[in-house]
């Protein structure tokens, strides 16, 4: 325990990790303090004289830095963001969140201009927040869904509330829908944006097949790259295993088996299920970074098994079932 004082709240932006994309925090305000407790505590509260916590102190996994060490940032995060989860759970209920699949990037009053916020806007701004001229842009937008947003859209208002502070998207928690006001290519406009559900975030299937670690791009991939390939991601691979030996790596997309193409889990299991064990076979690989490529494989199920796992929060809804030479856990 120390005593300090909150030196700065702002937006922060979480460096995301390009070798592994991997959930980063992304839309929060930031809340720093001034004692080197902050760097050594990993997780706490910030509490004031009465006993009020008023944030909680967690740690925001980063980059991978030289020689493989992740880079962990000790921030604060303000309870009020919270609180209202908080009072769902209490209340026994499940909360059903949704959320804004944007990443927004803090912009100030002189790039305002040059992107063609009117003089009103402007004023507006500096009555909302008179401590910070600030406005937010559209910086990444996830792809694998229909965006109504764009890259470089400079939001206005959500819900007739102007935006200068990241906390007023909050309200997206519990709405379908939000009424954005936004500056696109220096003229104003008015926009109706779905929110996404936040139940598509985790992944609830995944294959493993000659040693490598198949699903649906997970969300963190969904925030970094701009085209979704295919919806068959390679996330890991085992070490000896096919994969290994055959260059079949870490942020691949597979795009089709023996020139037949494979969008998703289904059609790649129908294909690959073809191929006779110790046989050689084609994959289209995509890498993260779009360049396409071809490797030959061997198939190998004497020695590396196969399998499917569908569905299920823990480990105790899986169960593994022979099939076909493909083991099924549901």
């Amino acid at each position: 325990m120390a005593k300090t004082s909150v030196t700065d709240i702002t937006t922060v932006a979480v460096p995301p990790n390009s070798t592994a994309p991997r959930y980063r925090a992304i839309n929060i305000d930031a809340i720093t303090v001034d004692t080197n407790l902050s760097s050594q505590c990993g997780s706490g509260v910030l509490a004031d004289e009465d006993g009020t916590i008023r944030a909680l102190w967690l740690t925001y996994l980063g980059e991978r830095g030289h020689g493989g060490k992740d880079v962990e940032y000790h921030l604060g995060l303000g309870t009020p963001s919270v609180l209202p989860i908080i009072r769902q759970i209490q209340q026994g209920i499940i909360p059903q969140l949704r959320y804004l699949n944007v990443e927004l990037h803090l912009v100030h009053m002189s790039q305002v201009r040059i992107m063609g916020a009117s003089e009103e806007w402007i004023r507006k701004v500096e009555e909302d927040n008179p401590e910070r001229h600030q406005l937010f842009m559209v910086r990444k937008v996830e792809c694998g869904r229909a965006q109504v947003l764009q890259e470089g859209d400079l939001i206005l208002s959500v819900n007739g509330k102007i935006m200068t502070r990241i906390t007023d998207l909050d309200v997206m928690y519990d709405k379908e829908e939000l009424d954005v006001a936004i500056v696109r290519g220096c003229e104003e406009m008015k926009l109706r944006v779905p929110t996404a559900p936040t139940d598509d975030l985790e992944t609830d299937r995944v294959v493993i097949f000659c040693g490598a670690v198949l699903h649906r791009p997970h969300h963190a991939v969904r925030q970094q790259i701009s085209k979704m390939h295919s919806e068959i991601y390679v996330s890991a691979r085992t070490r000896g295993s096919p994969a290994y030996q055959y260059q079949l790596v870490p942020t691949n997309f597979i795009l089709a088996v023996n020139g037949i193409k494979t969008p998703d889990l289904d059609s790649f299991l129908a294909e690959v299920s073809r191929i006779p064990d110790n046989t050689y076979f084609r994959l289209k690989v995509m890498t993260f970074d779009n360049v396409p490529f071809v490797i030959s494989i061997k198939k190998n199920e004497h020695y590396v098994s196969h399998f499917l796992a569908t569905g299920g929060c823990s480990v105790a809804d899986y169960s593994i079932v022979p099939n076909h030479g493909v083991h099924q856990a549901r």
